[in-house]
């Protein structure tokens, strides 16, 4: 029909700009501690503009619903201005005839989460950790500048030298800090040396005329001097369990038992279904309530997706902890969704509205 077409278009031109803007939010963001890294040399620039690019890939699963939800509530709210929801009123279309034009412009962003959540996901994220892991073990020693902590594969270390040497793999004033248990374990030294890279990690530091401090728990230290001393930094840790439900396919989520692994599932499954339920949300948001007063209409419907974005992140997390069954799992937010949208539909607005149900 020709009013669904006009509807559709209403809606779809805000999503790209609206898009693209959360798009640009969400990387200027994420490159702040990203582009530090290149500053300091621990990571080349190409390595950090893949890392975004993936980091932006991730996001899209939950960026993509927001602008298509938003999109939907400004698109509704500006005819709402115009008068033209109120005409379509007179003309006897109900409410929830406006959700077919706008199932019909949120199908392709659903089928899109869709791809996103179930395949793109865990690939990117799988990409991010191999990445990470290549440029941690590969760290350029030439690039190491005075004054600046890098973190070292093998755990929580830490290395800051306050002067170089002649070679390239020569520092001065070298200071490690590394904590394994329940111990700390801090080095000074008055020179230092990593002679090269290995496969997969760094050659042993080579220490000398320094001390070596440990701590533990009870807070006593004990200290030694050495003239010399060989320290290897080890190999990059083994993935996490939260790394590795990220970066797992689908499949794999589906066939285990674990909370972790069945909440990871869940979110995946449920980011299509919230990308359309938000958009019918949008669509009641946008259609009813004050005409003449987009931006409030605007506002209201981005601390709702706020709320409803942590309550969803909530269920996950007590998915995870096993305080929450797979049933209702994190399902309970979108059954709520479903009520609030049916309740909405089919009951009379309120007076101060000063609207008649569609």
């Amino acid at each position: 029909m020709l009013i669904d077409r006009y509807l559709i278009r209403e809606i779809v031109k805000p999503f790209a700009a609206v898009c693209a803007l959360l798009v640009i939010v969400f990387v200027v963001y994420s490159s702040s501690e990203r582009l530090g890294d290149a500053v300091a040399g621990l990571q080349g620039l190409p390595t950090i503009l893949t890392l975004l690019g993936l980091e932006a890939l991730i996001a899209l699963e939950v960026l993509l619903p927001m602008a298509l939800y938003l999109s939907v509530v400004f698109g509704l709210a500006t005819l709402a201005s115009r008068g033209e929801v109120r005409a379509m009123q007179a003309a006897g279309m109900p409410l929830a005839r406006l959700l077919r034009p706008v199932a019909v412009a949120a199908l392709p962003v659903v089928l899109l989460v869709a791809l996103l959540s179930l395949h793109a996901r865990p690939w990117a994220y799988t990409q991010m950790f191999r990445i990470e892991d290549q440029a941690q073990s590969r760290i350029d020693t030439s690039q190491i500048q005075p004054g600046h902590f890098y973190p070292l594969p093998g755990g929580e270390k830490v290395l800051l030298a306050t002067g170089r040497g002649k070679g390239s793999g020569d520092f001065r004033g070298m200071f490690l800090h590394s904590r394994e248990g329940g111990q700390q374990r801090v080095i000074t030294a008055r020179r230092a040396e990593i002679s090269g890279l290995g496969e997969g990690k760094l050659e042993p530091l080579r220490f000398g005329e320094g001390h070596l401090y440990h701590f533990d728990r009870e807070g006593t230290d004990l200290i030694s001097r050495f003239g010399r001393m060989v320290l290897d930094p080890g190999q990059p840790e083994p993935p996490s369990l939260e790394d590795e439900r990220k970066a797992n396919p689908t499949f794999e989520l589906a066939r285990s038992q674990d909370p972790v692994f069945l909440a990871e599932l869940q979110w995946r499954l449920s980011t299509p279904l919230s990308a359309l339920l938000m958009a019918f949300i949008g669509t009641v948001l946008g259609a009813r309530g004050p005409e003449h007063n987009r931006s409030l209409k605007v506002l209201g419907a981005a601390i709702l997706y706020g709320i409803y974005y942590n309550l969803t992140g909530m269920g996950r997390n007590l998915m995870e902890q096993g305080l929450l069954g797979a049933v209702p799992g994190i399902w309970w937010v979108h059954l709520l969704l479903v009520v609030g949208l049916f309740a909405t539909l089919f009951r009379p607005a309120h007076r101060w509205w000063r609207w008649q149900s569609l």
